[in-house]
């Protein structure tokens, strides 16, 4: 997820809590990187010279990856159904070979 935000006066520190944790200190816009689906909250803060410490609004927003395509299964059911048609086929053989 992309972190873009703007500050209007000269700050020596930022940061960011995401859902309620501790303060990450970044240096600027930022990635935040392996986020887990669903809701999430995210406040950023910033510190000036004087030691004043400012807050932008939280914001909510939603996370809703795609699931990975499930290969392992779909292959899994590819190798049964051929085994099944070729058990079928060999017992057909065997049945008309007579």
């Amino acid at each position: 997820m992309s972190l873009v935000f703007t500050v209007d006066k000269q700050v020596n520190w930022t940061g960011y809590s995401l859902d309620g944790e501790q303060n990450v200190t970044i240096t600027g816009n930022t990635t935040i990187a392996n986020m887990t689906n669903g809701l999430h909250s995210i406040t950023v803060y910033a510190n000036d010279t004087f030691g004043n410490v400012g807050a932008s609004q939280t914001i909510t927003f939603t996370i809703a990856k795609p699931e990975p395509f499930p290969t392992a299964t779909v292959a899994a059911v590819s190798t049964a159904l051929a085994a099944i048609a070729f058990i079928g086929l060999v017992l057909y053989l065997r049945k008309h070979k007579s």
